[in-house]
């Protein structure tokens, strides 16, 4: 019978043994878990800001896009411009010769 309570001692003793090793395992991920929620951005607040950055990129784009018209209009005002003072330069150098 002593045998049999030695193994049963034992048998407790390793269950003990293996609880411990769990509760540190779950010590462990515990801690884990806590340093990721504090490093770690709020679902709603990523979804927020991640419309927010949509929202920028549209408003970007349309920005490039009035920059492209203006830049096509002042290369146009300048071709204008170029041409009026080609004429004035004929205009003044046929008033002088006249």
């Amino acid at each position: 019978m002593s045998s049999a309570v030695d193994s049963n001692i034992a048998a407790l003793q390793q269950c003990g043994d293996i609880l411990r090793i769990q509760e540190e395992a779950c010590n462990i991920l515990k801690n884990k878990l806590q340093a990721t929620r504090e490093h770690a951005v709020p679902h709603e607040d990523f979804q927020s800001l991640e419309q927010e950055l949509e929202c920028e990129k549209a408003d970007h784009q349309q920005t490039r896009r009035e920059l492209e018209g203006e830049r096509e209009r002042a290369r146009l005002a300048e071709s204008e411009l170029a041409i009026l003072r080609r004429q004035l330069s004929r205009e003044k150098t046929t008033f002088e010769n006249a």
